[in-house]
């Protein structure tokens, strides 16, 4: 039987010194990501080197600076659904008072209360 070995890297990042959480497995090498910041170069090069495989995205809601990182990564997503209008506006996620608004296109999957 694999040994299961749930790691938990947190990573601090950008200017305002935002936390993004990658938990991982050390047995089957998959991952979730939970939100990303910019840079995300860094989450990026951890995934590489330690042969990760990201599953999947949860973001605790869609300000920028927990959005802002999220373009490339090519993994299903999360949100709430009252968050889904931050993911398009950039005047409602705040990117657009940064000088770089935030748009993500690809559509999410909805976290519910149960």
């Amino acid at each position: 039987m694999a040994q299961v070995g749930l790691c938990l890297k947190t990573f601090v990042l950008g200017d305002l010194g935002n936390n993004a959480y990658l938990l991982y497995d050390k047995g089957t090498k998959d991952a979730f990501l939970i939100d990303v910041p910019k840079p995300s170069l860094e989450i990026r090069r951890f995934l590489q080197k330690n042969e990760l495989t990201l599953k999947f995205i949860l973001l605790t809601h869609g300000h920028f600076d927990h959005i802002w990182g999220f373009q490339g990564f090519s993994v299903p997503f999360f949100i709430h659904p009252k968050d889904e209008e931050f993911l398009t506006d950039p005047r409602i996620n705040a990117s657009l008072f940064c000088g770089e608004p935030v748009v993500i296109r690809e559509k999410p999957h909805f976290l519910t209360a149960v």
